[in-house]
């Protein structure tokens, strides 16, 4: 079963990306769009969280760079997706690896947030 994070945990990859880098350049989204479009689920489990975690906010801070074109910045959302949810992903494995899920969901449903 494959991992699908909730759109609040985008949101909140969005802004803590988004609030740790400079905008980088249009000739850059393209470049590294192009280099990671296409990798591999093998390619991505070898990068550390640091590496998803810069490539999430590097294309999602594509999205406004190229701000003419639609596709484009829907490709680089989709390229980003793909990180955020590569996060995600090991957040949840951590929360299961230490046995903290139970805690975390008995303590998300007493309000504590």
């Amino acid at each position: 079963m494959k991992f699908k994070p909730a759109p609040l945990t985008i949101l909140l990859l969005i802004a803590v990306s988004a609030w740790s880098q400079d905008k980088p350049t249009v000739e850059q989204c393209r470049a590294d769009f192009n280099a990671w479009k296409s990798t591999t689920d093998s390619e991505r489990d070898s990068l550390d969280v640091r590496e998803l975690q810069r490539r999430f906010g590097e294309m999602t801070s594509c999205t406004e760079v190229e701000d003419k074109y639609w596709e484009r910045k829907e490709r680089y959302f989709n390229v980003s997706e793909v990180y955020g949810d590569a996060i995600s992903a090991r957040y949840l494995k951590f929360l299961i690896r230490h046995k903290l899920l139970q805690q975390f969901l008995d303590e998300d449903a007493a309000g504590q947030r």
